[in-house]
């Protein structure tokens, strides 16, 4: 997993003045929960998503004492629609100099070619000795929602904050193959800090992590899919909109599969199915059918998505607060 480097104040102490967090002093931790394998490079009619979906865990430690020698950290575990509305998520992609296998497993493809960088190239972190650049972002080949809202489940014996990246039909796909790794930001769009600059449209990055690599196949030499993460099957049984698989799917190198719907007569011996236009390995019964959970990011503007100022994010400054709360039913 790429090692962030260079001084940031991301992911450090911050004061709330506006907000749930108001009057405290909030240290906010983002940790890549589970990490994409591999992935289809994206066409229009035949999209492959990353997979396993991305899933980002985010805590909250309210920092007691701030700047004294009693400083000390208490993290939150109850979290409720109050805390949690505006709390965004936001996906980049960065491209990596190794090779990874369907696995997920990696090897450098040239151990001599990690050259050290001009002084003037940023570097925000590594994997291995390879840097990864801030100008080499290559999110514009990034497809499908770049930005989560967050779900509360239960995992390892206790309730937790998750960002799934995974609502059909906007899965995170890349248009190129290579291999990759995603930064995820965490913000809050509805608070106010003192790292703001008084500005209601510019939202701080509260924290920032890297993810583990995954690899984009062209379909002739796409190895097929697993069968589905434990973790998936239980966000899937939560109501979280994740595909969920009970076995490997395969494909044999150099083959495409049809487009085209097929049946098997029960007179020939075998049940009736009927393949999904674009190469869907299966039809999901009712009972698995997504549903949209959280706050749906369709509501940003049209071409206005944030940008990044250093470690602020600029919003479009005619933002609806209260149409955004409407369409909650708040």
């Amino acid at each position: 997993m790429p090692i962030s480097v260079g001084s940031s104040t991301i992911g450090g102490p911050i004061y709330f003045t506006e907000g749930p967090f108001a009057g405290k002093t909030i240290r906010t931790s983002a940790t890549e929960l589970q990490k994409a394998d591999v992935g289809r490079k994206y066409a229009r009619r035949d999209k492959r998503p990353l997979d396993p979906p991305p899933v980002v865990q985010v805590r909250f430690f309210e920092v007691l004492n701030a700047g004294t020698s009693r400083q000390c950290e208490k993290e939150i575990t109850v979290y409720d629609d109050r805390l949690t509305l505006g709390f965004l998520c936001q996906a980049e992609l960065f491209p990596v100099g190794v090779d990874a296998g369907p696995d997920g497993s990696t090897r450098d493809t040239d151990p001599g070619a990690a050259t050290q960088p001009s002084n003037n190239a940023k570097i925000i972190a590594y994997y291995g000795n390879y840097p990864i650049k801030e100008s080499s972002n290559s999110t514009a080949i990034l497809a499908g929602a770049h930005v989560a809202t967050p779900i509360t489940t239960s995992h390892n014996n206790g309730r937790v904050l998750l960002f799934v990246f995974s609502a059909s039909p906007s899965d995170l796909a890349v248009q190129q193959e290579g291999t990759f790794t995603l930064r995820y930001c965490i913000f809050d769009i509805f608070s106010k800090t003192t790292v703001d600059g008084g500005l209601s449209h510019r939202a701080p990055v509260l924290a920032s992590c890297f993810g583990g690599v995954f690899k984009v196949w062209s379909t002739k030499t796409f190895p097929g899919l697993p069968s589905s993460t434990e973790l998936t099957k239980r966000l899937s049984l939560l109501g979280a909109p994740v595909n969920i698989r009970s076995a490997d799917h395969k494909i044999g190198k150099g083959r495409k599969k049809r487009k085209t719907s097929h049946s098997r007569s029960p007179a020939d011996g075998g049940s009736s199915f009927q393949r999904q236009p674009g190469g869907s390995e299966m039809v999901c019964s009712p009972e698995e059918r997504i549903y949209k959970l959280g706050i749906d990011p369709g509501w940003l503007p049209m071409g206005h998505a944030p940008t990044r100022s250093g470690a602020l994010w600029e919003w479009p400054s005619g933002l609806n607060v209260e149409q955004v709360q409407g369409s909650r039913g708040l």
